[in-house]
Order: C-alpha cells, then structure tokens, then sequence
C-alpha cells in the first residue's frame, strides 16, 4: 500500500487540506460539534448511541460548513459521502486506528470496511 508522506508542520498541513478545499479549522468544528455530543451519552441510552450520534453529528457539520463552499452531499452504498463536484474530491467520516495523527504513523481506519466502501473509495483504507 502506498501512503501520502505530508510534511507534518502546520504550513503544510494547511496547504495540503487547501488543495482539496478543506481547512483544519473545518474538519475541527466537525469533531468538536461530534465531541460535544459524546459528552451527551449516558448509561441510560443504548450501547451504540454515543458513536452513531457522533457519527452523525460529525457528517451534519461537515456538511453545514462545505455545502456554502460549492460541495454536495450523498448517500452511495449507504455510505454518506460529501464531495466538490468540480475537483472529483469526497469526503467520509470514519475512526481512525492508534496510529491516526501520529507524525511517525502510518494511520488506517480503526476496523475493516466492507464491500459498500471498496466500491466507493478506489483505495483501501
């Protein structure tokens, strides 16, 4: 598997995400906006509550942020992906594995997608 190499210094962070239309300040209001409502679960709702509502809530905002930007929103294979139709670029929310946000790392998703997922993303996660 090959892995894109980013310098890792805020700069070029910045100018990465800038080419593909995104910003850190976006994709952080989006975790922040799914952090908040973690915090909301208690032991009182279902088990899976806290991560579909997270989930959710990470996409919602994603979406109210880069919908003003030109992007668009779908749903293919019941994945809900969020993609610029003019730059070919999609975006989908996932977990990460112990390695995400690691300088050293070499990040994967934290568990394997299935068949919906490879017939979307055309590399594996």
């Amino acid at each position: 598997m090959e892995y894109l190499v980013i310098e890792n210094s805020p700069q070029s962070i910045s100018h990465e995400l800038d080419k593909l239309g995104l910003s850190e300040e976006i994709l952080q209001t989006a975790i922040d906006h799914g952090a908040r409502e973690f915090k909301r679960s208690t032991k009182m709702h279902p088990i899976t509550h806290a991560g579909v509502t997270t989930y959710g809530e990470i996409v919602r905002a994603l979406r109210e942020q880069l919908i003003p930007l030109g992007w668009k929103y779908k749903t293919d294979f019941g994945l809900a992906l969020t993609y610029h139709p003019e730059n070919e670029i999609s975006v989908i929310v996932t977990s990460g594995d112990m390695h995400t946000g690691l300088k050293d790392g070499y990040p994967s998703t934290k568990n394997p997608k299935g068949g919906a997922t490879t017939k979307v993303v055309p590399c594996k996660l």
